[in-house]
C-alpha cells in the first residue's frame, strides 16, 4: 500500500512540475533605452514648459513554454529630471526628492489587465511645494483603471498653469 502511495505522489509532484513557470522560456528584453530624454510638458503662450531628464527604460515579455506571448514588464527609471522654460533654457526648477528619480514598475497582459506601482512622476516648486505627484499602485482591466492607492496630489488650478507662472521670464 505505500509504494501505492509513494507512486502517486511522485506522479503528483511529476504533473505540477509540468503546469510550472519554471518551463517557461527565458523573458526576451524588447526594448531596452538609456539615455537623455526631453519631452513637452504645457504649452504657456509664448514659450513651452520642457522637462529633461536622464532616462532607463526597459520593456521585457514573458513567454509561456510554447513560445506565447504571456505578459510584458516595463520599467521606467527617471533621474536628474529638470523642468524648463523652452525660450530661456537657464529659467528651470530641478526636480528635488528621494534620490530624485521617479521609478514605475508595470505588467501587462494582451488584453489590457494590468498593474502599475511606484512614482512616476512629481514636481515641487519653490514656496509652492508637492505641486504634482502621483505614487502608489494601481490596477488596470481592459485599459480601464479600476483601482487606485496611494497618493495623488494636483492642483485646484491645474498643473500647466502653476509651472507656466514658476518658470514666467
Amino acid at each position: 500500500m505505500s509504494k501505492k502511495i509513494a507512486l502517486k505522489f511522485v506522479i503528483s509532484l511529476f504533473l505540477l512540475l509540468l503546469a510550472s513557470p519554471v518551463f517557461a522560456l527565458k523573458p526576451v528584453v524588447v526594448w531596452d533605452y538609456e539615455g537623455p530624454d526631453d519631452l513637452f510638458i504645457v504649452d504657456c503662450g509664448d514659450y513651452d514648459v520642457r522637462t529633461s531628464s536622464w532616462a532607463k527604460i526597459t520593456i521585457t515579455d514573458y513567454l509561456d513554454k510554447y513560445g506565447e506571448y504571456v505578459r510584458t514588464h516595463v520599467l521606467f527609471k527617471i533621474s536628474d529630471a529638470i523642468y524648463y522654460n523652452s525660450e530661456n533654457p537657464e529659467i528651470y526648477i530641478m526636480n528635488k526628492g528621494a534620490g530624485n528619480g521617479e521609478n514605475e514598475s508595470q505588467w501587462w497582459d494582451a488584453d489590457g489587465n494590468g498593474s502599475s506601482s511606484g512614482m512616476p512622476f512629481r514636481i515641487m516648486l519653490p514656496k509652492i511645494g508637492k505641486l504634482f505627484m502621483v505614487a502608489g499602485h494601481a490596477v488596470w482591466e481592459g485599459g480601464e483603471r479600476v483601482s487606485r492607492s496611494g497618493l495623488e496630489i494636483f492642483p485646484e488650478d491645474g498643473t500647466g498653469s502653476k509651472l507656466c507662472e514658476a518658470l514666467a521670464p
